[in-house]
Parts: C-alpha cells; structure tokens; sequence
C-alpha cells in the first residue's frame, strides 16, 4: 500500500511539473527606451539673432549693385574674380606635379643587362610607341611598360604583352605625368 501512495504522489507531482513547465512564462516588462537617451538643452550656448538688428538694404544700395545672374554687366562679380584666382593658383601649382602613383607592367625581372636589352628591343617591335622603362638596383635588371593611371587602364596594355611576355605582371609604380597641350 504504502509503494502504491508513494508512486501514485510521485506520479501525481511529475505530472504537477509537467504542467507547469508547458505553462506560459512570466512576461518581460518593456524597458523604456528613451530612458537611456542623452537629453540637454543647448539653447543657452546657441548664438541670438535679432531681426531688427540685421542691416536692411536701402534703395541706394540695390542700384549700384550688379545683378546675381551677372546681367548685362560687362565687369565680372568680386566673387567670380576669386573663384577665377583660385582656379589659376590650383592649375598652376599641377603644373608642377610630375608624378603619380600609378600602374606599370614588369616584363623583366633579372641579373642579364643583355636579356634585359633583347627585351627592350622585342617591346619596341610589338608596341612603337609604348613608354618603356629599364632600371637597374644592384644586382637586378628591370624593364617595366607604361604609365597607366589605374589598373584597368594597366591590364589593356598587359594583354597586348601577354603573348609575347608570359611571365609579365601588372605591378603598382610611380609613373610619369605626361602634358598633353
């Protein structure tokens, strides 16, 4: 008798627990979320204007002035003079810039100054008027082709080489500007 209770308590409570573990749970409060936000009022630091402080136009003043839209004047606008001062500083000064970073193509890399010179000449023979560039850092020979301003411009140029240079490459460099007036 007394295993039948205890097994019928037992039972009793294990379907207790069941029941309450397929219960709904205790729901979450919603957090505020403006709580953690940063509130300040600015409006004491904010500079004041007053509208009858602000310098009025007079009649005088609107005629001597010329149009905005430049009109029938024939002497340009204080503000164009500048814009047209600034323009002239900044192309003058890129004028003066005579390199970039850019792309040029490794044909050769190598000990020989002769297989160095026997590629030269092949490039010369497939493209005339290709910029060509041999350098020489002890103890390695280098010819490099081109002055190209990004890569895409690069690799045109590294399939006309292909064919001819297998073991070419595409590598990043300081190129020559070149003035074209």
């Amino acid at each position: 008798m007394k295993t039948k209770k205890l097994i019928s308590r037992l039972g009793l409570l294990s379907v207790v627990f069941v029941l309450m573990s397929c219960a709904k749970g205790q729901t979450q409060m919603k957090q505020d979320t403006t709580k953690g936000m940063f509130k300040e009022d600015l409006t004491s630091f904010r500079p004041k204007y007053d509208a009858d402080s602000a310098p009025k136009p007079s009649s005088k003043d609107s005629k001597n002035t010329p149009p905005a839209n430049g009109g029938n004047s024939s002497t340009p606008s204080n503000a164009a003079q500048t814009a047209d001062a600034r323009v002239d500083s900044v192309a003058a000064r890129n004028r003066g810039i005579k390199n970039a970073q850019g792309y040029r193509i490794l044909v050769y890399s190598g000990n020989s100054s002769e297989e160095s010179r026997k590629v030269r000449e092949r490039i010369y023979k497939i493209l005339p008027d290709a910029d060509i560039y041999a350098q020489y850092k002890q103890p390695t020979f280098r010819v490099k082709v081109g002055d190209c301003f990004n890569r895409i411009e690069a690799n045109n140029l590294y399939v006309k080489l292909k064919e001819e240079f297998p073991e070419a490459k595409i590598v990043p460099d300081q190129i020559n500007i070149i003035v074209k007036e």
